[in-house]
């Protein structure tokens, strides 16, 4: 099933999936408040971007895009289990396309923890480019990680439409 996206707000849904099994071991760090105390309500602003995902008509996370400077967005992904591999690359790519096309966005930024080797192996094969490593700002469990930082850019995003 091909996964689709739906533009949200709704702070009862991202907190609820922010906080799912998952997801939250993702998230959060040692600085993190309790799961259940936990709330995106500090980042729910105009200018940033929720876009759920829906396999169906079952949500299944949600892509959000924080805008950190006039043209560029910080992407963070919050998917459940049910859309992982195939559906995840997906809709993670329609994420990007919805940003680029109804946007004045020229780049996009992510980052992965240093552990992630997954996600940094998805993100080098999809031809993200490594911008950075930093010291993440909390350690994780007692111990202090790295950020790897990834861009993309919107002529990146347009050398590969058909």
């Amino acid at each position: 099933m091909s996964p689709t996206l739906k533009r949200t707000a709704d702070l009862n849904y991202l907190d609820q999936v922010v906080r799912s099994p998952g997801v939250w071991e993702t998230v959060r760090d040692d600085a993190t408040p309790p799961r259940e105390e936990f709330t995106l309500a500090p980042i729910l602003k105009p200018q940033n971007i929720f876009l759920m995902v829906l396999l169906g008509e079952t949500p299944a996370g949600f892509f959000a895009f924080c805008q950190s400077e006039k043209t560029t967005y910080e992407m963070h992904t919050n998917l459940l289990p049910i859309c992982r591999g195939a559906a995840a690359i997906h809709a993670a790519w329609q994420a990007i396309a919805w940003l680029f096309n109804h946007t004045a966005a020229q780049q996009i930024e992510t980052y992965v923890f240093e552990t992630a080797r997954p996600a940094r192996l998805l993100l080098t094969l999809a031809r993200w480019r490594e911008t950075a490593r930093r010291l993440h700002p909390a350690t994780v469990d007692g111990h202090p990680l790295q950020e790897i930082w990834f861009t993309f850019t919107r002529s990146e995003w347009a050398a590969r439409q058909p």
